[in-house]
């Protein structure tokens, strides 16, 4: 069986084809043409557009027998009632709704209320304070024509590529207007932004697949009608592409933003800084950081202006270092999300001199990056204990030093698996075994392959170096609150 599976994530789309028999896979990818027209903003149609096209150059020469879709957690897009889009689609990194979940943050009462209903945090970041925030904004009159609909990017492309209004149920419970007890829309929450469930896609089972559309197949050069696959989180897949069900393997992505996250049995909302979502099998508990790769590519593009390559950069890092001497980065360019979860959070550079270098910046970045990290694992592990595995995934592949700053920072042994796309590998999966259980009418575990692995162990010495450092950031991190 060969699977193509198409993702739009936060800073590019990919297409990949995963052969189930020979466990190969080829991916392709591009960054998103349209992600500098506004701050935390995409256009629907065009990532939809610019999939199918990858998809065609992906799926050629190939006999494809199911699709596969994956896209982020958390966006918001509204559609007239023949579902064209008339917003873009608002990502989590879209500021919205900071003043109003700065102020709704402040009553602890509500916030851990909401936190036990939906497993969600008060924040900017999900489309539930997004909605409100548009409800209170007068110069914003578009919910106020109840035919409007309200998707976000993976229900538009379940719309697109067959023709279903719905939402798997990993996909919702990140929107903030999901009861986690109930496991379907909280009516309460609905109410106060003044939404009917008609407005929305209908829930359905995380191993529903639906026919491909003759339109969309055309297009793709693959055959009409073979099943496709509701789309799902690509953080909740690559859990799954991570092998990591089994309650004690942590996930540690280092992407465009940063994730740390844990599969459970059922939701704990013992820790506020915390979330809880569905994946496509059980719980996760977890956090997510606003400032990783982003970060970095930050630096290197806007701060040096493009005259560096990441390699080039470093080269420039100091070899010796004393832990008071290089500068503090707090990586909130874009935002605090975990584990303050406070959107108008900014960061930057603390502790300069005169002395400091590039090299000594762009180190600060990467620590900095890990430290804010760091914070949600120690919330994690008193929620939840020590994993015994931590699995690395994301950019932060690409850099050696990077890999083993975060083994220092961490005091543990990193997992590193020869596939750089978890989410992908995990989107491939969960659609073979979900096939498997139709076409055998029985359910089965997911047969994976032995994927190739490497350990990165960590300096314990580095580690207690880290730690004095952690706490030198940990200080500017509460004196910036």
């Amino acid at each position: 069986m060969k699977i193509l599976v198409l993702e739009s994530s936060t800073s590019s789309i990919k297409a990949m084809v995963y052969n189930t028999e020979s466990k190969k896979n080829n991916v392709m990818g591009k960054k998103h043409a349209q992600q500098n027209i506004g701050q935390g903003i995409h256009n629907a149609e065009e990532i939809y557009i610019s999939l199918l096209k990858l998809g065609a150059i992906a799926a050629k020469e190939h006999s494809i027998n199911a699709i596969a879709l994956s896209s982020t957690w958390h966006s918001l897009l509204l559609c007239d009632v023949n579902k064209q889009p008339v917003s873009p689609v608002y990502l989590w990194s879209n500021p919205m709704a900071g003043q109003l979940c700065q102020k709704l943050s402040e009553n602890k009462v509500y916030a851990k209320s909401y936190h036990d209903q939906t497993g969600c945090i008060v924040n900017a970041s999900y489309p539930y304070f997004k909605l409100r925030a548009m409800r209170q904004d007068k110069e914003n009159d578009q919910l106020e024509d109840s035919s409007i609909q309200i998707m976000d990017q993976g229900s538009y492309l379940n719309w697109k590529f067959t023709g279903e209004y719905m939402t798997s149920e990993s996909m919702v419970s990140g929107s903030g207007l999901y009861n986690i007890h109930q496991r379907d829309y909280d009516e309460q929450l609905l109410e106060s932004i003044a939404v009917n469930r008609q407005q929305l896609p209908k829930i359905v089972k995380n191993n529903e697949v639906f026919p491909l559309l003759n339109e969309v197949a055309d297009v793709l050069g693959v055959e009409a009608g073979i099943p496709v696959m509701a789309t799902n989180p690509d953080g909740a897949l690559n859990q799954i592409g991570a092998e990591s069900q089994d309650g004690r393997v942590m996930t540690l992505s280092v992407g465009t933003s940063g994730a740390i996250r844990m599969s459970v049995e059922q939701a704990n909302t013992s820790e506020t800084g915390l979330w809880n979502y569905r994946s496509p099998r059980t719980w996760l508990i977890g956090t997510a950081t606003s400032g990783a790769c982003n970060c970095v590519d930050w630096f290197k593009e806007e701060f040096c202006e493009n005259r560096y390559s990441y390699q080039e950069l470093e080269a420039k890092i100091p070899q010796e270092k004393k832990a008071d001497e290089q500068p503090i980065f707090l990586p909130f360019l874009f935002g605090e999300r975990g584990p303050g979860w406070d959107m108008l959070r900014r960061g930057g550079f603390e502790a300069m001199h005169h002395q400091h270098r590039l090299g000594d910046f762009y180190y600060s970045i990467l620590e900095g990056v890990l430290f804010n990290l760091y914070q949600g694992y120690e919330m994690l592990i008193r929620s939840v204990g020590e994993p015994k595995t931590i699995q690395l995934s994301g950019g932060i592949l690409n850099s050696k030093i990077w890999m083993q700053m975060c083994a220092d920072i961490f005091g543990k042994s990193m997992t590193i698996n020869n596939t750089k796309d978890m989410s992908m590998l995990g989107a491939a999966k969960w659609t073979e075994k979900c096939l498997m259980d139709l076409d055998e009418k029985e359910q089965r575990e997911i047969n994976h392959e032995n994927m190739k692995t490497k350990v990165i162990v960590p300096n314990m010495e580095y580690h207690h170096q880290y730690k004095v450092r952690y706490n030198m950031y940990f200080k500017y991190y509460r004196s910036h609150k």
